[in-house]
């Protein structure tokens, strides 16, 4: 997915946000904004996970610092603001 990473089949929305350098929070104000895809639900707990394909949708817009409505996303790397 991201160059150096292994590719997962699934992962939390927290793992998401840290694979393309966003907060846990940025990320989820980016699906509400539609500018990202809405996780899919565990069956069993309800909790929210990204699969493969929705993984690769991410990172486009991070990547080309897009988001996927084809508006403009700021991203900030959290490692440069401390």
């Amino acid at each position: 997915m991201l160059e150096g990473k292994p590719v997962k089949h699934a992962v939390s929305v927290s793992e998401m946000a840290k694979n393309i350098g966003l907060s846990r929070q940025r990320l989820n104000q980016l699906i509400r904004q539609g500018k990202m895809p809405k996780p899919d639900k565990d069956v069993n707990s309800n909790r929210p996970f990204f699969t493969h394909e929705k993984q690769k949708v991410c990172v486009r817009p991070a990547k080309n610092l897009l988001g996927a409505s084809v508006s403009l996303v700021v991203f900030r790397n959290l490692k440069e603001d401390r």
